[in-house]
C-alpha cells in the first residue's frame, strides 16, 4: 500500500504509512521499496532522507543505490557518488552472503550508469563470486541468486549469467531463472540462444526426476507456455497448457501447493484461449476458496488477452466476495477508463478497498489518499498479518515444496 502511494507521487503519505507498520523488517522493507518508487517519480530528496533511516545493511544499500541511480539520471553525478559510495559501505557490511551478493550487485549496476566501468566489472565479479558460492549450498537463496543473474546479463554478462543460473540448487527457481534470462537473451538479439534455453528449462521441468520435489510441474510448464506465447509460438504455448492442466489432474496428492497449481494450469489455458478447459479444470477443485481463487485467476488471464467482457462474466460466477472483488479489479485493469471505473465500484461493494487500491490510486488518488488518512489517525497496526497479498496474478507460494532448506557443506562464509 505505501509502494502504491509511492508509485502515484504521493510520498509523504507513503513514508507515513510505511512507518505505521509495527513489525521491524517489514516496516524497513516497505520503506526500502517505496525509496524507489519515490526515486522513479523525481522525488529524490525526499528518497534520499528515507533511505539514510535505513538501518539493514541489504536494504539501505539497496535504497542508497536507487538514489544514487535517480540523482544520475537527474543531473550531475558528484553527489550521486557520496551517496553510492555509501551504498557500497552498507552492501559490504551485509552479514549474509546472499544478501550481499545481491546488494553488491545492484551497487555494479549504478556504478555502470554514471560511466564507472572499470569499477562496476570490480563489484560485479565480487557479487557474482558471492553468488556462485552460495547457489550450491544454500536452496533458500534461490531468489537472490536469480536476481543477481538477472543484474548481470543485463549488464552484458550473459554466459557468466546462465552459469549462475544453471547452479540454482531450487530446479523450480532455476527453470524460472533460465526463463527470465532466455528474454534478456531475445532482447539482445540472440534469438537462437534465447529458444535454446527455453527449451532447457522445458525439459528439465518435463523429465527431471528431482523436479517434483521442488515445484508442481503444472507450475513449471504454465511459466514456458507463458514464455512461449509472448514469442508468438501460440500454438507450442496451447500445448503447454494443457500438458500443464493434464499434470494438474493427474496430482491425486491435492497439497495446497498442487491445488494451488491447478489455478496456474487453468490461467495458463485461459491465455491461450481455451476458457472451456480453464474452468474445467477449476471444477476439479472442491473447496470453495481455492476453486474460486482460480476462477479469479482466469477471469484476470482473459482480461490480460484482451476478452475484459468475458472476464467480467467469468467473475459474476464466483460466489466469495473476496475472489469477486479480486477478479474484477483484474478485469479493471485491463479495460478502457469509464468501464474501469464501472468495475472498480462493483469491487468496492463487494470487498475492502485494500483489493483495489492499485487501480484506485489511478482513478482516484484523492479518494485514497482520504482512506490513508483516517488508517493515520486510527493508528492501525498495519505490520503483521501473515494472509496472502491481496491479488497476485500467480499462485503466492515459497518457490519450493521442500520442507527445509537444503544445505551442502560447512566451509567457512567468503568475505
Amino acid at each position: 500500500m505505501a509502494v502504491t502511494l509511492a508509485w502515484s507521487g504521493d510520498t509523504d503519505r507513503a513514508v507515513a504509512l510505511a512507518r505505521a507498520i509495527t513489525d521491524p523488517g517489514a516496516r524497513e522493507h516497505a520503506l526500502a521499496e517505496l525509496t524507489a518508487a519515490a526515486c522513479a517519480r523525481g522525488n529524490i530528496g525526499r528518497a534520499h532522507e528515507v533511505a539514510r533511516s535505513i538501518t539493514a545493511p541489504e536494504l539501505r544499500a539497496r535504497a542508497l543505490a536507487a538514489v544514487a541511480e535517480g540523482m544520475t539520471r537527474s543531473g550531475p553525478i558528484g553527489a550521486a557518488s557520496t551517496v553510492l559510495a555509501d551504498a557500497e559501505v552498507a552492501a559490504r557490511a551485509t552479514p549474509t552472503v546472499g544478501e550481499r551478493s545481491l546488494a553488491l550487485a545492484e551497487v555494479a549496476a549504478v556504478n555502470m550508469v554514471m560511466g564507472r566501468a572499470a569499477h562496476a566489472r570490480s563489484v560485479l565479479r565480487e557479487a557474482e563470486r558471492l553468488a556462485q558460492w552460495i547457489a550450491v549450498r544454500e536452496s533458500d537463496q534461490g531468489n537472490r541468486v536469480m536476481a543477481v543473474a538477472e543484474l548481470m546479463a543485463r549488464l552484458g554478462h550473459l554466459d557468466g549469467a546462465v552459469q549462475l543460473a544453471r547452479n540454482i540448487m531450487d530446479l523450480g527457481l532455476r527453470t524460472e531463472a533460465l526463463l527470465k534470462l532466455a528474454a534478456q537473451l531475445a532482447r539482445a538479439g540472440q534469438r537462437e540462444r534465447a529458444r535454446l534455453l527455453v527449451h532447457e528449462a522445458e525439459e528439465a521441468v518435463r523429465t527431471d526426476p528431482d523436479y517434483r520435489r521442488w515445484k508442481p510441474r503444472a507450475n513449471g510448464l504454465a511459466e514456458v507456455a507463458e514464455r512461449r506465447a509472448r514469442w508468438g509460438e501460440a500454438g507450442r504455448a496451447a500445448q503447454l497448457a494443457r500438458a500443464a492442466a493434464q499434470f494438474a489432474r493427474a496430482d491425486t496428492a491435492r497439497s495446497r501447493h498442487d491445488v494451488m497449481a491447478l489455478g496456474d494450469a487453468a490461467a495458463a489455458l485461459a491465455r491461450q484461449g481455451d476458457v472451456g478447459g480453464a474452468e474445467a479444470v477449476t471444477r476439479a477443485l472442491a473447496a470453495p476458496h481455492f476453486r474460486d481463487r482460480a476462477l479469479a485467476q482466469v477471469a484476470e488471464a482473459l482480461a490480460r488477452s484482451g476478452h475484459a467482457d468475458r472476464a467480467e462474466a467469468l467473475a459474476g460466477t464466483i460466489t466469495q466476495p473476496h475472489w469477486q472483488a479480486v477478479a474484477l479489479v483484474g478485469a479493471a485493469r485491463r479495460s478502457g477508463r469509464a468501464r474501469t471505473r464501472h468495475l472498480l465500484m462493483r469491487a468496492l461493494r463487494i470487498d475492502a478497498w485494500q483489493t483495489a487500491a492499485d487501480v484506485l490510486v489511478l482513478e482516484t488518488p484523492q479518494a485514497l489518499a482520504s482512506i490513508v488518512d483516517e488508517l493515520l489517525t486510527g493508528v492501525p497496526d498495519l505490520g503483521g498479518s501473515a494472509e496472502e497479498p491481496t491479488w497476485l496474478p500467480h499462485s503466492p507460494r515459497p518457490w519450493t515444496l521442500m520442507s527445509k532448506t537444503v544445505r551442502k557443506g560447512n566451509d567457512p562464509e567468503p568475505r
